[in-house]
This record gives C-alpha cells, sequence and structure tokens, in this order.
C-alpha cells in the first residue's frame, strides 16, 4: 500500500503545535505620531501629582513609625506596630517611584521623539501598576486582619 493512499494516524499529542508566532517588532527610533505625543504630554501631569502623594503618603508614615517607636506602648506591640508602619512605607513610596520614573520617561520622549524612550516609560508604568495591585493586597490583608481583633 501507497503512503499517499493510506489514511493519516492520530496526530502526535508529545509534539509542539505547528502555529507560527509572530512577535511585535523591536522599538526603533522614529518620531512618534502628534495625537500619541499630545496624550502623553497631558497624562505625565497626572502622573506626577499621584506619584507625588504617594510619596508623601510613604513619608508621612515614616514619621508615624516614629511616633511609634517613642509612644508609650511596650514590647512585642510597639515591635510589631513599628514594623508594619514602615513595610507600609516602603511597599507605598515604590509604586510612587515608578510612576515618576515613567512620568520622566514621558518627558525624555517627547523631547527625543524616540519610540525606545517610550517603552521604557511604559515598562516604568507597567511597574507601577504591579506595585499599586501589590499595595492594594496588603493593605486589605492588614485591614481585614486589624478588623478581626476586638478593640
Amino acid at each position: 500500500m501507497d503512503s499517499l493512499d493510506s489514511p493519516p494516524g492520530p496526530p502526535d499529542v508529545y509534539q509542539p503545535p505547528a502555529a507560527k508566532i509572530e512577535l511585535p517588532p523591536e522599538p526603533q527610533e522614529g518620531s512618534l505620531s502628534p495625537a500619541a505625543m499630545k496624550l502623553l504630554s497631558q497624562s505625565r501631569w497626572g502622573m506626577k501629582v499621584v506619584a507625588i502623594a504617594l510619596m508623601l503618603d510613604a513619608v508621612l508614615s515614616v514619621v508615624a513609625a516614629v511616633i511609634v517607636a517613642v509612644s508609650g506602648l511596650q514590647g512585642a506591640r510597639k515591635g510589631l506596630l513599628f514594623l508594619v508602619v514602615m513595610v507600609i512605607a516602603v511597599v507605598v513610596f515604590v509604586p510612587g517611584l515608578r510612576l515618576m520614573q515613567s512620568a520622566r520617561g514621558v518627558t525624555r520622549s517627547l523631547s527625543a521623539g524616540d519610540e525606545r524612550q517610550i517603552c521604557a516609560a511604559l515598562e516604568r508604568h507597567q511597574q507601577f501598576w504591579v506595585w499599586f495591585g501589590i499595595v492594594l493586597i496588603l493593605l486589605g490583608g492588614l485591614f481585614f486582619f486589624l478588623s478581626s481583633f476586638q478593640v
């Protein structure tokens, strides 16, 4: 029997699929469209305001930690509260820093008109949202943990 006449056998499930995946092109030097430049220039000020607010919140959390350190609490409660407030300060500062870096990257990309600069700025913006999600999860968990105690 000829190989052309034989029915095909079952597919080999241990072989990877034969799909061709097209990767996006690498960013290149070039100019951004005027519409994209306008939207980026409008959004960078909002990013800076939110970044400054988050970093200021982190500084105020450090002040709160210092207040806890000099308070009348004793023992493990004082140490635990100090540690929690300092962790909140660090975890809130990082998203603000990432957002400020994104806003500065947008400013650089607007002055240079370089696609690589805007890709770097957008990568920092993506990191902001990852860290902001971490902040929300940690603060939500802390809220539920603290709400379980009867004061």
